[in-house]
């Protein structure tokens, strides 16, 4: 593993309800956290920005008890094209070598997605590659995916910030990267 290689952490949280209420297409991008860090899980640089929903304009009571995200969080925060647009900036941050960004799952890559074909803009990630670290982890362990908070307890981590706040949940995955990532990094 070489040290110019560099990863782009992303947390996302996005608006959600109890069960079955409010299904994964509606769901929106809240908040935003994000960390260039090296695959060894020293920690670089930091970018957070709340995000104001369209479609669910008013947080759910469960939304906010999960993430402790508060209606006045996101009232007045950065559409998403203008969200994504600042994530892009930051993601510019490391223009040269081996880059990817990565997220615990899949569910960050898919609604960037959705985000992005709902309000007609170009995917801020564009040129970086994905990878699921949750799967890297899991792979690297020999079990089957564990969310977040049991992987750091498998690693012997404790979870350092709130548990499902974006920049918090991105700087404990870039806690976890050396369990993470391929030796061919």
């Amino acid at each position: 593993m070489t040290e110019s290689v560099m990863i782009l952490v992303i947390d996302l949280e996005a608006t959600c309800d109890e069960g079955e209420a409010m299904p994964p297409g509606d769901m929106e991008i809240i908040e935003i956290g994000a960390v260039w860090a090296s695959p060894n899980g020293s920690l670089h640089e930091c970018f957070q920005t709340f995000v104001q929903p369209v479609l669910n304009p008013r947080l759910t009571a469960f939304c906010t008890g999960l993430t402790g995200i508060r209606q006045e969080d996101v009232a007045t925060a950065l559409r998403f094209p203008e969200a994504a647009a600042a994530l892009a900036e930051f993601a510019g941050l490391h223009p040269g070598g081996q880059r990817w960004w990565g997220s615990w799952g899949r569910y960050d890559f898919t609604q960037f997605g959705r985000d992005c074909a709902r309000h007609g803009v170009d995917d801020p990630l564009a040129g970086l590659e994905h990878i699921n670290l949750k799967r890297s982890f899991a792979n690297a362990r020999g079990i089957k995916e564990v969310g977040l908070a049991k992987a750091l307890q498998l690693a012997d981590l404790s979870l350092e910030g709130r548990y499902h706040r974006g920049l918090d949940d991105a700087r404990n995955i870039v806690r976890l990267l050396p369990w993470c990532l391929p030796a061919a990094i």
